[in-house]
């Protein structure tokens, strides 16, 4: 594996197609720096050393140890380090780094976000709220959901993700895919949008190419999953767990619904009680359940099936008082294909 990033923060010598792509590594390497585990810190990041007492002396004495990049200060460490989690839009995603999978990407911004636009005209412009106080609670729930969908202006990351800023394995892709660049193109490429056109069509390959030393992973899955972890772990951190949000997947609610988010929302992540509801939106026309419990169980257990989970079906049974062939018969009819999000 390669040694992307030394203790002072520096890299190797690599070839930048634009100034841009310059600027935006350097913002990586400050994200990454505050979000990858270091040795002399009990193998823990810097972030999460700053929440705990005493974390800030802590983290200045490792920072004399070894020192943030040139230009920066232990001030501004400390600044990159701080978690703010929500529940609010994540807007610094549109000035983040982006990571490998952005860096070679413009800037993007609120107006060209399709995603965003497209849940204000449906779930805001296009609705009649009874009072301001509804109006604002809508727009801060957009922001939420904004901030779990995959967003092709973040290379189908999530703003989450984006905010939360990438860890060790992706500087370690970042400095190969960096590599690879340099002997390809260095020598080759004069003009700036040409360098950014080859640079981008070479990464978009690169990056769905199954890497060995990672299980056979790409690199967009890898870098995916350790934004993901570091997400959790700033939110947990900040002690913000995203709510559930109902409004775009349910317009009428009937019983299994109700119970679904009676039982699923005390004991498991947004993510699973949404696409719960969302899958019973989507089968109840064609299931007419003996048992509203029944129903709701085989829902559950279908989405962890298709999550890959190994729950077994006794576990949801009993999670919702009902035998485990009620919820098998039930199950069958809904069967295990992945589910499609909307």
């Amino acid at each position: 594996m390669h040694n992307p990033i030394s203790p002072k923060n520096n890299v190797k010598d690599v070839w930048i197609p634009t100034p841009l792509v310059g600027e935006k590594l350097w913002q990586f390497l400050d994200e990454s720096f505050v979000n990858r585990p270091h040795e002399t810190l009990n193998e823990r990041p810097i972030f999460e050393v700053l929440s705990e007492p005493k974390g800030e002396e802590t983290v200045r004495e490792f920072l004399q140890a070894f020192p943030p990049r040139p230009g920066k200060t232990p001030d501004d460490v400390l600044a990159d380090a701080a978690v703010q989690a929500g529940p609010f839009k994540y807007e610094t995603a549109y000035s983040a780094s982006g990571g490998l999978l952005n860096i070679l990407l413009p800037r993007p911004n609120e107006r060209v976000d399709e995603v965003w636009q497209d849940l204000v005209t449906q779930y805001y412009r296009k609705v009649s709220f009874a009072s301001e106080q509804e109006q604002e609670k809508r727009l801060k729930e957009l922001g939420i959901l904004w901030n779990y969908t995959p967003n092709d202006i973040f290379s189908m990351l999530t703003p989450a993700q984006v905010w939360a800023g990438g860890g060790l394995r992706e500087s370690d892709l970042l400095t190969r895919f960096f590599e690879e660049i340099t002997l390809r193109f260095s020598k080759k490429i004069k003009s700036p949008g040409e360098a950014i056109l080859r640079s981008l069509l070479y990464l978009r390959s690169w990056q769905t190419v199954p890497l060995a030393e990672y299980g056979f992973r790409t690199a967009f899955q890898i870098i995916r999953a350790e934004r993901e972890e570091i997400r959790l772990k700033k939110e947990a951190l900040a002690g913000y767990h995203r709510p559930v949000l109902t409004f775009h997947i349910l317009s009428e609610w009937d019983a299994v619904a109700e119970v679904l988010l009676d039982v699923l929302s005390p004991l498991y992540e947004a993510e699973f009680v949404e696409a719960s509801l969302r899958l019973w939106r989507d089968v109840s026309a064609k299931i007419t359940p003996k048992s509203v419990e029944g129903a709701a169980a085989a829902v559950a257990f279908s989405v962890a099936q298709r999550l890959g989970w190994e729950s077994p079906a006794e576990h949801f049974a009993t999670l919702f008082g009902v035998t485990p062939e009620a919820v098998e018969a039930i199950q069958a009819k809904i069967g295990t294909s992945p589910e499609r999000n909307s």
